[in-house]
């Protein structure tokens, strides 16, 4: 008995990687296949117009407007660059292929950055494994995967902000290791002031790291790598001033609530514990998350003490939570669930990271119980792997049912365009999952139609600028 037990043991410590890599594998494939349900909401008919009515007047015209009017709508120009030629290249189905693209594009950024810091003995196994792991709970662990992930406009910014910061790290580490043509440095430079007008707290988050480690460099005299810091802060600084300084910037500053401190400063502290509330299940991505780090590193590579690990683990996830909040609060009067990306990402890194400190403090005597620390992932990922499938099984269901009935929509209103009649009946298709995103926001007492209601009208060849009476929105009571 006891040789079957060894046996057994030694099986699951050996296929350690391979068990974590199909499973981790098998969800992002899951992942994907959600993407591909994703159906056009709230400001996704707006963007899809602007593009059409530059795209009349060719591509390079086309391309050169669509940008003039980023700048005028929100700032955030590279987010607008990244839907133009979404739609260029796949028209409306850029909804479901840009998160897929933007997936894959987080998931190469992880996996480079695990390659430079070279952390695994077993390198591209695990490697690839670890990535898939920390790709899927960086968006299962958020409050609204649809919003984050379904939703273009807010996935462009927030998941594309995420994927550009941890290119950012890997190229630091790449001009700082290796001698980089001129030409390709200022392309990264262009890239990095580029990825700047995605979102603006995930800027002024890159900014402060960038300006805290290059402060850090210059007051302890380590000048070798000081220059190549100051490059990526001072293009860091040019990309976020030319969004904070766009007439569509200012324009939004102008409509931001009035300061009020407790908002600002006392309900961050509630609003992040709320949105963690809704992790529900998926905390079990938590221990998953610490004891890859903690089997899977090769601690030898890493000249820091379990303490000093610990304290970078706790200084990502504090500068990534409270103080993102602070600065959302600052310009809304509301918190979005789309903002969790950059918090919920920092809450996975320094996990992982948290792993590799129990694995350098030699308080679980890692050597020892090697065997039955594996035993014990394995157990977690089988106990998980229901929950999480059938979880997405729902959320698939639902964003399904609502393509669908989009599309029953869309020929029920060109039907209605067709017959000439005259009041238009739009009933609303709310996507039923924790999501601020609006299909139609709609006022029968208004003298004029929402903007989402105009722009749905538009994408669908019928005159926007028709009188409110003429537009009846029926709240939809579809069971989803």
């Amino acid at each position: 008995m006891k040789s079957l037990t060894k046996k057994f043991f030694s099986s699951i410590s050996n296929n350690i990687n391979i068990i974590l890599a199909i499973f981790s594998f098998s969800i992002l494939s899951i992942l994907i296949v959600y993407c591909l349900t994703a159906s056009p909401i709230a400001d996704v008919w707006y963007y899809f117009n602007r593009y059409h009515l530059a795209r009349n007047h060719g591509i390079v015209q086309g391309f050169f407007i669509y940008i003039k009017d980023s700048f005028e709508h929100t700032g955030r120009f590279f987010q607008w660059i990244i839907i133009f030629f979404g739609f260029l290249l796949f028209k409306i189905n850029a909804i479901k292929i840009i998160p897929i693209l933007l997936l894959i594009t987080l998931f190469v950024s992880i996996s480079w950055l695990l390659y430079q810091l070279k952390l695994f003995k077993n390198n591209k196994l695990s490697i690839f494994s670890v990535s898939c792991i920390l790709t899927i709970s960086s968006i299962l662990m958020l409050p609204s995967s649809f919003d984050s992930l379904l939703w273009l406009d807010a996935s462009v910014s927030y998941l594309g902000s995420l994927a550009c910061f941890i290119l950012i790290i890997n190229f630091i580490f790449l001009m700082i290791h290796k001698k980089i043509p001129l030409h390709y440095q200022i392309a990264i430079f262009l890239f990095v002031i580029l990825s700047q007008s995605l979102i603006e707290t995930v800027s002024i988050y890159i900014i402060a790291w960038l300006f805290l480690i290059s402060s850090f460099l210059f007051i302890t005299k380590r000048k070798k790598h000081l220059l190549t810091l100051l490059k990526f802060l001072i293009s860091s600084i040019i990309g976020f001033l030319l969004v904070y300084f766009s007439y569509g910037s200012i324009k939004r500053r102008e409509t931001s609530p009035e300061l009020n401190l407790k908002w600002i400063f006392f309900d961050s502290f509630s609003s992040f514990s709320r949105m963690i509330l809704e992790w529900k299940y998926v905390l079990l991505f938590i221990p998953i998350i610490v004891l890859a780090g903690f089997i899977l590193t090769n601690t030898k590579k890493i000249n820091l003490s379990s303490k000093q690990l610990l304290l970078i683990a706790l200084s990502i996830f504090m500068s990534a939570t409270y103080p993102v909040f602070i600065l959302n609060n600052i310009v809304q009067d509301y918190v979005p669930h789309r903002i969790m990306s950059l918090p919920i990402f920092a809450t996975v890194i320094s996990s992982f990271i948290i792993g590799i400190s129990l694995q350098k403090s030699k308080l679980l005597k890692f050597k020892n119980n090697y065997k039955i620390f594996s035993v014990l992932l394995i157990i977690i990922v089988i106990i998980s792997t229901p929950y999480i499938i059938n979880n997405m099984r729902l959320r698939i269901e639902k964003t399904s049912l609502r393509e669908h009935l989009l599309k029953v929509r869309d020929i029920d209103i060109k039907k209605q365009k067709n017959n000439g009649l005259d009041t238009y009946i739009i009933r609303e298709l709310p996507n039923n999952l924790i999501s601020n995103a609006e299909d139609m926001i709609y006022s029968p007492n208004s003298n004029k139609l929402h903007w989402t209601v105009t722009s749905y009208l538009e994408f669908n060849g019928i005159n926007s600028n028709l009188d409110v009476n003429k537009i009846r929105v029926l709240k939809g009571n579809y069971d989803f």
